[in-house]
Parts: structure tokens; C-alpha cells; sequence
């Protein structure tokens, strides 16, 4: 009897998209599949469609829950898997029919915790995104260190089959977003064997406008800072030496963001305890950001910020007067 594989997909408004997801796993090559559908609370016509799949294809369980995010719905979806293996898809993305089938078949050939495809980004345009590593077995450190700091590996869950057992008394934390790259990690720490194949498998669509990567907001930003400092702290923690450098850059840059939108969008007086928290930051790391690729700007800014930070107070009604100005 083949294996079974358990895909959760988290669901939340996205009709115009779903069909396209859902038309691309029913069909999947690999047909021992539990295909796990959690309707996250949706307000459009995505609960709708999900119910017309499960009529129509017995592999199918749905669940409907109040909208508290992808994680949460990741987590019923766990909670709910029964197969050997599990796959995540996001509703607004698709697969290449034969994902599963090229997955699972690396899996058993290596035996690996986590097999890893290419990941398409689909834009105006289809972007071929591959890692500069050859095919096979990935060394710790380096999987890690490309789950921090190269897309086309991924610093989410969708290009990559799991062995179920990794996620034994696991949860992914809920109520943030890039809690993929935190959940990533910690999974690609635990593997004991991971595969990398040069297959392009999974299409992420970037044409959704209500996609996180569409969004820049406050909440946006804290959790992006949060969840990197999260992830450094864990590699430093494992000593994986290039992981932790990538992934403190990675905080740095994060930190630069979160510093933009405090001071530009008027709301340093509301986050001092914060702004303290990444002045701290900056001064113990201040070495490494001087001596990293971080783009001259962020330096810039952050030089200001430790010299004097109502200079940015004063460069912020500067540019918002420029703004009256043009207008």
C-alpha cells in the first residue's frame, strides 16, 4: 500500500484563486492523498467551494473555524492528519501535477525528514527561483541558513514534504505572520536528513492583493522583527555558524524596517520601549551591520538614529512637507 500523504491548506477569501489550487491537488499524479481543508472564517464565496470539492472527491475533509489565521488553521489541520507524510499548500497558490509523486519518490530514495522543491513566483511573469546547491542531501547549517535567507529554498512550508513524525508535539505559533520562517526553521533543525530536488513543483502567486506579502502595516513589521530576532536566537543557540550570521541580518534588516515606521508614520511616542529595544540592538551588533551587505540607506538611517533620533523626527516633517508641497 502507498504511503499516504496529508496536505493541509489553509483557506481564507480567496474564491478567485481557489479553484486553481484545489483543481491542481485533486489531480495530483499521487492519488493516496488526505486533502485537508481549513476554511479559516472566509466572508466571500471560498467556504462554498470548498464544500463543492468535498462532495465531489472522498479525500477531502473539510473544517470550518473562525478566522484566527493560517497558523491556527495549519494547526486543526494537524490535528486532524492521518497520513505519513504532510504537504501545506497556501488557497491562492498551485502545484505542477506531478509534485507529490517527484516528492515522495525523493523521500523514499533518501529516506529524508524533508524533501524540497523549487518554488515559481507568479507575477505578470512566471520567476524561476533556484538555489546555487546541487542535488541531494543538504548539511544542517546550510539548510538552515538557506531557510533564512533564500526564497528559492524557502522560508516557508509550501515547497517541501514532511515526514509526520517532525511534527510530533509541534505547533506553529499563531497570531503572527512569518510564523512559516520561524516554523521552517525550527523543522529544518530537527531534520536529520534533508533532500534538496532542482524541480520547479510550486507556483506562489503574488497576484492576490490581500496576500501578506502584499501588506505593510505596523502589525506587519513588529512581527517580522519579532519573528527574526525569534530565529536568530534559535540558530545562535544550535552554534550553526553561517545561520546565525545570515539570520542576524536578516533581524538587522527587519529591525531598519520596524525603525521606518515608528519614526515616519508618527508613532515614536507610542513605542519607546521598542525604539530603546532596537537602539540596543543596533549598538551590540554594531560591527556586524557596519561590516554587512545591509544596503547603505539602512545604514545610514541607523548612524542617525544612534547619533541623535529627532533628527529623523525633523527628516520625517521634512518629507511630509515636500508631500503638501507636490500636492
Amino acid at each position: 500500500m502507498n504511503a499516504k500523504v496529508s496536505i493541509i491548506i489553509p483557506v481564507y477569501n480567496t474564491e478567485k484563486y481557489l479553484k486553481k489550487c484545489l483543481d491542481s491537488v485533486i489531480h495530483q499524479t499521487y492519488k493516496n492523498l488526505e486533502i485537508i481543508l481549513v476554511n479559516d472564517g472566509s466572508t466571500d464565496g471560498s467556504g462554498k467551494v470548498c464544500s463543492e470539492y468535498a462532495l465531489k472527491d472522498d479525500r477531502i475533509k473539510l473544517i470550518h473555524t473562525e478566522n484566527r489565521g493560517p497558523s491556527h488553521a495549519r494547526n486543526k489541520g494537524l490535528e486532524t492528519a492521518t497520513g505519513e507524510y504532510i504537504g501545506f499548500i497556501d488557497s491562492d497558490d498551485y502545484t505542477d501535477l506531478k509534485m507529490f509523486d517527484v516528492l515522495l519518490s525523493k523521500q523514499k530514495e533518501y529516506d529524508a525528514d524533508i524533501v524540497c522543491c523549487n518554488v515559481v513566483l507568479v507575477d505578470n511573469k512566471l520567476n524561476y527561483l533556484k538555489p546555487k546547491i546541487p542535488n541531494g542531501i543538504v548539511e544542517k547549517d546550510l539548510s538552515v541558513s538557506l531557510g533564512v535567507f533564500e526564497l528559492s529554498f524557502g522560508t516557508f512550508l509550501c515547497n517541501k514534504l514532511f515526514k509526520k513524525h517532525l511534527f510530533n508535539s509541534f505547533k506553529l505559533k499563531e497570531g503572527y505572520f512569518y510564523e512559516d520562517y520561524e516554523a521552517t526553521t525550527r523543522l529544518l533543525i530537527v531534520s536529520k536528513k534533508t533532500v534538496y530536488i532542482d524541480t520547479n513543483l510550486y507556483f506562489y502567486s503574488r497576484l492576490n492583493p490581500n496576500s501578506t506579502t502584499n501588506q505593510f502595516n505596523l502589525k506587519l513589521q513588529t512581527d517580522a522583527f519579532e519573528i527574526a530576532k525569534e530565529v536568530y536566537l534559535l540558530c545562535k543557540k544550535e552554534k550553526l555558524k553561517k545561520s546565525t550570521y545570515l539570520s542576524l541580518i536578516r533581524f538587522l534588516n527587519s529591525s531598519i524596517g520596524l525603525l521606518r515606521i515608528l519614526y515616519f508614520y508618527k508613532l515614536e511616542e507610542e513605542h519607546l520601549e521598542r525604539i530603546k529595544e532596537l537602539k540596543i540592538s543596533f549598538v551590540k551588533h554594531l560591527k556586524t551591520f557596519l561590516l554587512s551587505q545591509i544596503s547603505l540607506k539602512g545604514k545610514i538611517l541607523i548612524i542617525i538614529f544612534l547619533i541623535n533620533p529627532n533628527i529623523l523626527k525633523h527628516l520625517r516633517r521634512f518629507l511630509i512637507k515636500q508631500k503638501h508641497i507636490q500636492n
